[in-house]
């Protein structure tokens, strides 16, 4: 978790200091007093977070024997995050999809066997990848007419629907109940969600 997010933080530091240099409308996220400092130790911040890196890496070879494919994802996600910061168009749809497959694809990796890959891909494509990156689809600028009314209630019937097909496909033993246990965690999730945030909008309307 700690190397997957020093990635992204060398992604993050060159969106916020480099990237931004070449757009008319950038998005800047670092705080004003901070905006001519971080530059200025960019150097190290990158070097720091790159030892991260490598020694989680490294601490990650005694415990896994995924370690070629850890390191390959995490290359491959850094590579796409790059990408997904300097387009500023609907290429940033597939790269969403990718950032959120190979995140947490590279969550999964130690944790599971080589021959079980596929399977997790999948099980990541439909769970949790489809539907973000059709939530960001769904964003204004990129003129796609999708349009999400209540992004929570999406979810529930997303999650709903998911369930009701993993369950039917499980019965007629095309495939394991794992699925659907799976999808009725996220819909559990999602609804617990849901009923907190509605609890705390009345709360404040009182």
């Amino acid at each position: 978790f700690i190397v997957m997010y020093s990635a992204y933080e060398i992604g993050y530091l060159f969106n916020d200091i480099v990237t931004i240099k070449f757009e008319q409308n950038p998005t800047i996220r670092i705080v004003k007093k901070y905006i001519n400092i971080i530059p200025k130790h960019l150097e190290n911040l990158l070097t720091i977070r790159l030892l991260i890196i490598v020694a989680g890496c490294y601490w990650l070879c005694q415990f896994t024997f995924n370690i070629n494919v850890l390191v390959i994802t995490l290359l491959l996600l850094m590579l796409v995050y790059s990408a997904h910061n300097y387009y500023r168009n609907r290429v940033n749809i597939a790269t969403m999809f990718l950032l959120v497959l190979l995140k947490n694809f590279f969550l999964a990796i130690p944790f599971i066997a080589v021959e079980k890959f596929i399977e997790i891909v999948f099980v990541i494509t439909i769970t949790i990848a489809a539907v973000r990156t059709y939530e960001f689809a769904a964003k204004s600028r990129f003129n796609l007419n999708i349009k999400i009314k209540n992004i929570d209630s999406f979810r529930i019937q997303y999650y709903t629907v998911l369930s009701i097909v993993f369950a039917t496909l499980a019965a007629y033993a095309v495939l394991d109940w794992s699925y659907f246990v799976l999808a009725f965690l996220f819909l559990v999730y999602r609804l617990g969600t849901y009923v907190v945030l509605k609890y705390i909008n009345l709360r404040e309307l009182m």
